[in-house]
Order: structure tokens, then C-alpha cells, then sequence
């Protein structure tokens, strides 16, 4: 356990904070942290930070109302770093974006997202403004737990298998693109019905989530058959009737 005072600040007087959802493992944003930032974001249970611009303690959704409510706080092992993990309201970035890590260095590989990535992409395009209902069934082994969400805002339970009713679909992580995700959020908007959308999320080794969308959906072959062209052949699993 180590304390605030005992951290390595700069000359400033200033530490980097990295800022980590607690729920899906992504990193939000690279800010800064006087010692006092700091004490203020353990009193307070929000994540407080130091404006090297405007010289002046800042508190993050203060003014866009989009907090960040501190989950966990920890230090590196050199103790010049600080890691918040924290339970995101709103975008972390003031463009709007969830994250402030979206643009990609030219020249660089480009490497598929992360399961906690894409678990934060499906929640703000399936269900913009609202708690995300999931349930997660974990593959545990011996070397430890394959998949996991530490925290979700709402836990609920889920039929395991599909309803009759429910229009449920299969989407394998690995494949999974911003390209995607944008072409079926626009594809379940354009068919508004009764029926429910449930999601499967499905990773390599046999993990599943699965998400409840708020979107209800007319479901139709049609609307299935172009679901399917957009997430391959043995996306659909059910189609109410």
C-alpha cells in the first residue's frame, strides 16, 4: 500500500494518470494529477485532475456532466504513474469519442480490438444512454479465467437459450469492425417491431456474452437474410415467427 505523498511526482509537481474503464479493461485517456488531484479523487470517489493549461484542478463531467466514478486506484511498481479504473458516464474525450486513444499512427500495424473494446463499441452503438444488460458465461482452466468483466452497471439474467420471440444474433469477436457495427446499427434501425434483440457475443475459445439490446426489431427473413451478409452465414440463430 502506498501512499499519496510517497508517489514520484515531477518538477511540476505532477504525475500521469492513466484513466481505465473498471468494466471493460479500455483505456480512456492520459491525464495529469498534483498531489492534491489526487487526495481530492480518493476523498471524493471522482476522478480529479490537474489542467496544465488553465493551472487549476479540474474535475472530470464537472461542466459535460460526463463523470468518471473511481472503481480502483493504483500506483506502477516505480510509483511515477497512477492507473484509475473508473465507471465512465458519458465520452472521456472532448471530441465526443468514447476514448481519447481513436487515432491511428500512420505506419503502424493495426491489430484487432480487444474483447473489452469491443464490448464498449456494442454497447454505445446497440444502446446509446443506457446500462448495458449483459451476462457473461466464463470458461475457467488452470492457467486462470479466459474472459471477464469485472464490473457491468447492471447485471441481469438471460435466457440462456433463444426465445421464440427474440430476434438473436451470433457475432464472433475476432471478426468484428467499426465497418460492421456501423452497417448493422443502421440495417436493426430501419426495421423497428415488437420483436427483441439479443446478441451472442462469441470469442475464440468458446467464451460467450450475451447483450440484450433496448432496440426492438420486425423480424423478418428479409431482415435476416441481410443481417447474415453482414455478419456472415451463421450469424441469425433465431427468428421469431
Amino acid at each position: 500500500m502506498v501512499r499519496a505523498e510517497e508517489l514520484k511526482y515531477d518538477e511540476r509537481g505532477l504525475i500521469p494518470c492513466i484513466v481505465q474503464d473498471a468494466a471493460t479493461g479500455e483505456v480512456l485517456t492520459l491525464a495529469w494529477q498534483s498531489r492534491e488531484a489526487l487526495e481530492r479523487t480518493l476523498r471524493s470517489g471522482q476522478a480529479t485532475f490537474w489542467s496544465r493549461s488553465r493551472g487549476e484542478i479540474w474535475v472530470k463531467g464537472a461542466t459535460s456532466g460526463n463523470t468518471q466514478a473511481v472503481r480502483a486506484v493504483r500506483t506502477d511498481c516505480d510509483h511515477d504513474a497512477v492507473l484509475l479504473r473508473v465507471a465512465p458516464v458519458g465520452p472521456a474525450c472532448h471530441t465526443g469519442a468514447r476514448s481519447c486513444f481513436f487515432e491511428a499512427v500512420e505506419g503502424a500495424p493495426e491489430a484487432p480490438g480487444a474483447p473489452g473494446e469491443t464490448l464498449a463499441r456494442l454497447e454505445q452503438v446497440l444502446k446509446p444512454g443506457n446500462p448495458l444488460l449483459l451476462k457473461v458465461r466464463v470458461q475457467v482452466e488452470e492457467a486462470g479465467t479466459r474472459l471477464s468483466l469485472q464490473e457491468a452497471r447492471r447485471l441481469d439474467e438471460l435466457p440462456e437459450r433463444a426465445a421464440a420471440d427474440e430476434f438473436r444474433v451470433r457475432l464472433e469477436m475476432q471478426a468484428l469492425s467499426e465497418e460492421i457495427l456501423d452497417r448493422l446499427e443502421d440495417v436493426l434501425a430501419s426495421s423497428p417491431g415488437p420483436c427483441p434483440v439479443v446478441f451472442e457475443m462469441c470469442s475464440p475459445d468458446g467464451c460467450v456474452a450475451v447483450l440484450q439490446a433496448k432496440q426492438r426489431v420486425k423480424s423478418t427473413p428479409e431482415l435476416a437474410e441481410t443481417v447474415r451478409q453482414i455478419c456472415g452465414a451463421r450469424s441469425v440463430v433465431t427468428v421469431a415467427e
